[in-house]
């Protein structure tokens, strides 16, 4: 473009030359020309009338395109112009609205960020007990391990659950120290309490796995890589002391209760059907596979599934089903299959199959004999996607209670 707008200027340079030569017999044309002439006899320059021509296109062309290149410039000169009523009130506005903000920011000046809180610990507090076994400590009182709950859908599961939760206040307040090992790392250390305002214990883990292990699990993702209820990768092999965990849940004795005050009755529907959301994820891609007939009768969890999710299905499925066959006998009583169930894990199988609905009929096929004749049928069925169906039958179910 610039190259263009060279070539341009050049062009109209000497077009403006010659037309000015063209108009040559003009007066002051033609005392340019003969004082020209003059210079160049002066110089003993040859053919002088053609190179005065020459000056006089190239002077009289310079000075008119001169004329004309300013005549250009002012043409296109800004121009006053009207402010814009709309435009102004806009910027008015925003300038009222700024000021408004500093106002109020001077008034009430920001707080500086608190400092991270830091555990002030005990000399005597080592790191020499498992944050599972402290688990089962704050709940039994005593350090016998892990214990088989005499009510694992009631009232003893809400307790287990009161100790997972105020293990992990306690641990974000700075209070109970806990140690980890990060996954890449051989080095044990003191987890930030920090740590704690997005993760929690998964305490219905601890109640359905015999393992040696805890399940600590993110609430809600606060950096990249975080999922949301799957187990921390930032931390593995939790600990803490048991000096600590005996300072802040004191021993309890057979022969006098426990002062504290009474776990709620534990679990609630709305909390079944949280912990069911919180799977299904996990068992997207699953559903439960039923076979009856002539081979018998069997109920599984099949498809991609993960045995902690797995484990943590059939725990929530156990407590929900313990919970719908005390609380209401009644929606129960109609479904004779469902009323006769004794396994608390198939019984909510079956309980979304006659109260939630999901059951679908799969296929129907021949059992023969050895020497083939027929031995009787065998029918297949599924509930597709069961995280999501039995969080659905929890929420239904809480309809029941209000009325």
């Amino acid at each position: 473009m610039r190259f263009r707008n060279t070539i341009f200027g050049i062009l109209s340079f000497l077009i403006a030359g010659l037309l000015l030569h063209i108009f040559r017999e003009t007066s002051w044309a033609i005392f340019a020309e003969r004082f020209l002439e003059e210079v160049a006899h002066s110089l003993h320059i040859e053919r002088a009338a053609m190179i005065a021509t020459l000056s006089q296109i190239l002077i009289g062309g310079g000075l008119l395109w001169a004329v004309v290149y300013f005549a250009f410039r002012v043409g296109k000169m800004e121009r006053p112009t009207r402010p814009d009523p709309i435009l102004e009130a806009a910027r008015t506005h925003a300038e009222a609205i700024r000021a408004q903000t500093e106002a109020l920011k001077a008034r009430n000046p920001p707080a500086e960020a608190e400092a991270p809180k830091r555990i002030a610990l005990d000399p005597t507090w080592t790191r020499d007990t498992t944050l599972l076994q402290a688990l089962w400590r704050a709940y039994s009182g005593n350090w016998n391990g892990r214990q088989e709950l005499n009510d694992p859908e009631g009232d003893d599961a809400g307790r287990l659950y009161v100790a997972g939760n105020e293990i992990r206040q306690h641990a974000f307040e700075g209070i109970l120290p806990i140690w980890a090992r990060k996954r890449t790392e051989n080095l044990w250390e003191v987890v930030p309490p920090v740590f704690w305002s997005n993760h929690e214990i998964e305490v219905s883990y601890s109640i359905a796995s015999s393992g040696d292990d805890i399940w600590v699990k993110v609430t809600r993702p606060l950096v990249v890589g975080e999922v949301p209820h799957a187990r921390t990768m930032a931390w593995t092999d939790f600990m803490t002391s048991r000096a600590a965990i005996e300072k802040l849940w004191p021993a309890t004795t057979t022969a006098e209760p426990d002062k504290r005050s009474p776990a709620p009755s534990f679990p609630t529907w709305i909390e079944l059907e949280r912990r069911f959301r919180e799977l299904e994820g996990p068992l997207q891609d699953s559903w439960v596979h039923c076979q009856t007939g002539a081979a018998g009768e069997h109920w599984r969890l099949a498809g991609p599934v993960t045995q902690d999710a797995r484990d943590r299905f059939n725990a929530v499925a156990r407590m929900a089903s313990s919970k719908l066959f005390r609380e209401f006998p009644d929606e129960i009583a109609p479904h004779k299959e469902l009323s006769l169930e004794t396994d608390p894990e198939i019984r909510w199988y079956k309980a979304l199959q006659y109260i939630g609905g999901r059951y679908e009929h799969r296929n129907v096929v021949t059992q023969l004999n050895d020497d083939g004749s027929d031995n009787g049928d065998i029918f297949t069925g599924m509930i597709n996607s069961p995280a999501t169906a039995s969080a659905t039958l929890c929420h239904t179910i809480v309809s029941y209670e209000a009325s």
